[in-house]
């Protein structure tokens, strides 16, 4: 069996406008291709939202609204990305990405809005790779304490970038993790994607409902609802329908 870190794969991370996935924008993506014998690449991209971008957000990926003017149209921009997530697909390559729900479906709701076809409509239902360490971690070490943000997951399993809250600096975080957990684990490896894909889906499924109840049952948030959906939300009724 092939070692997961030797093997070609990609990490994708946006940064983006807010963290609502149904009206916020892509402000920068990375796609980060390494393993495989062959030489890594990374893609980069600062794309101009057409929207003003909060301070709360440029304070975290420190773009600000002056800088996005001079990026990418968003439409040339999404469809590259798409593009690239596809052609990855096509060879068989893994996608990770941390807390992959989010990206994935800001991605496909920015190609909704600008009138392209979805990362999903493109592959046709061939089979993917996804790789959500966040997932994985929650699952496979659920007793430990402590904040499961990108940059605490890292540090437990030694995976310390110089910098974060970039694109590409959290894309390769993210890779890195996850060669991490399928070292640890080596069941992990002897799935098959669709087993890892429905393994997946189910941890999700269980975390969010375990989550909202204990945020309902201990009066946090008696109101939440966490969804459950992986690896991406169902689009709003209005927009379904």
């Amino acid at each position: 069996m092939t070692a997961f870190w030797t093997i070609r794969k990609v990490g994708f991370d946006t940064e983006t406008t807010g963290t609502d996935v149904e009206r916020d924008r892509i402000v920068t993506a990375a796609l980060v291709f390494t393993g495989g014998g062959v030489e890594d690449a990374t893609v980069t991209y600062l794309i101009n939202p057409g929207v003003p971008i909060p301070v709360e957000a440029s304070n975290v990926h420190g773009v600000t609204t002056e800088m996005a003017l001079a990026g990418q149209d968003p439409a040339a921009a999404l469809s590259d990305i798409a593009d690239k997530l596809v052609a990855a697909v096509a060879w068989d390559m893994p996608v990770i990405a941390f807390n992959l729900p989010f990206d994935f479906t800001i991605l496909d709701r920015e190609l909704i809005r600008h009138g392209l076809p979805t990362v999903m409509s493109r592959v046709d239902g061939a089979a993917l790779r996804l790789i959500d360490p966040l997932v994985i971690d929650r699952q496979l070490d659920r007793y430990r304490r402590g904040s499961r943000k990108l940059k605490d997951v890292a540090e437990h399993y030694g995976v310390a970038p110089q910098e974060w809250h970039t694109a590409e600096a959290d894309a390769t975080a993210a890779v890195h993790v996850a060669e991490a957990l399928f070292a640890r684990y080596p069941q992990l490896g002897a799935m098959s994607a669709a087993e890892l894909i429905d393994a997946q889906q189910l941890w999700h499924r269980r975390w969010a409902a375990d989550f909202q109840t204990h945020l309902r049952e201990s009066e946090k948030d008696p109101g939440a609802v966490i969804d459950g959906a992986w690896p991406l939300k169902a689009l709003p009724v209005e927009v379904a329908s």
